[in-house]
């Protein structure tokens, strides 16, 4: 029965800290996409001047 109780919290523990990590990258993911459109939109708005200015 102890070996039994073991298994089930190492296993809650396991994912928990899976739990944990997916958290974090999640979180990490995200700020770097809000950062990527950032700049891509500033990018965007810097060549679309550019082509209107090509096409003007």
């Amino acid at each position: 029965m102890k070996i039994f109780d073991f298994q089930i919290s190492t296993e809650i523990s396991v994912f928990s800290f899976l739990e944990l990590i997916l958290t974090i990258f999640g979180m990490t993911s995200v700020c770097v996409c809000v950062c990527a459109d950032v700049r891509i939109l500033h990018n965007s708005k810097m060549v679309g001047r550019r082509i209107l200015k090509f096409w003007i």
